[in-house]
């Protein structure tokens, strides 16, 4: 089922690209390649994909992660001959940064692989539920972002600094404009849009905007009332939101002479049987 539904929403993503750019089926034809089908072992799960700067092909499973160059896929996991590659096997998200750092958020720990010298350095980030790292996200400023059951985390390259965002120092707008301290959301998506507000996808049937000058959350309740699990901002300023429900949502985001709001396109679209 999860396999599914991340052909699902490759498929989906595939053709946002197309009609963004326009690409009809009179237009000139594309060299495609394409490549042997692999087969992994049936204890084997693809639990993410990202393809980086230079153009590699990284999946991230239950057993570390591939890289694949183009002519040949090269693994990296922790055994008895590689101890201190991974803290743990599961990958379960992936984020290139601007100074040549893949990091590899596991079930035990989040890891930066540095892509020039190949070596690995693990980060426990403080809290039991913030040990799993389930999602990862460079925003424009070069910023990581990271989303664990225990909330959000960002990491600044300048300054080797882990900040924890939490009720102590972040506010959250509620969808009937009442304040209160940020509650714990356990994050599981991120992206951001051209103003550098960063979107939040939860467990708790909620996006969130993180406006990062200020610390404040502003919080939407979706029509589907789903989870929100995976998040894409498009050239024509819809962020798409894929549930866990099997629902795809489409938000049109707005801008007035002030606020950033948030209002529906469509909702409420069926995935495929």
């Amino acid at each position: 089922m999860k396999l599914k539904k991340l052909a699902i929403l490759i498929h989906l993503i595939i053709l946002g690209i197309l009609h963004a750019f326009n690409i009809s089926a009179n237009a000139a034809p594309y060299n495609i390649r394409v490549l042997n089908t692999i087969n992994p072992p049936a204890s084997v799960e693809q639990k993410c994909i990202l393809i980086d700067s230079h153009g590699l092909l990284w999946m991230g499973t239950n057993s570390g992660i591939k890289s694949y160059d183009g002519y040949r896929f090269t693994s990296y996991r922790s055994d008895a001959n590689t101890p201190n590659i991974l803290p743990n096997n599961a990958v379960l998200s992936m984020a290139e940064d601007k100074n040549n750092c893949m990091w590899i958020g596991t079930r035990n720990g989040l890891v930066c692989m540095n892509k020039q010298t190949g070596h690995f350095t693990t980060y426990h980030l403080k809290g039991e539920r913030s040990r799993e790292i389930y999602a990862l996200y460079t925003s424009h400023d070069g910023t990581l972002w990271i989303g664990t059951d225990d909330g959000i985390y960002s990491y600044s390259h300048q300054t080797n600094i882990f900040k924890y965002y939490n009720h102590t120092n972040t506010t959250m707008v509620e969808t009937d404009g009442k304040r209160k301290p940020m509650p714990y959301i356990n994050a599981k998506s991120f992206t951001e849009d051209n103003n550098g507000n960063l979107y939040i996808g939860t467990w708790s049937k909620s996006l969130y905007r993180m406006d990062r000058s200020r610390r404040v959350m502003y919080k939407y309740d979706l029509p589907s009332g789903d989870y929100t699990y995976m998040l894409m901002l498009d050239p024509h300023g819809r962020l798409w939101i894929n549930t866990w429900g099997g629902e795809l949502n489409i938000l049109r985001i707005l801008k007035t002479s002030r606020i950033l709001g948030i209002s529906i396109y469509s909702t409420a679209i069926k995935q495929p049987a």
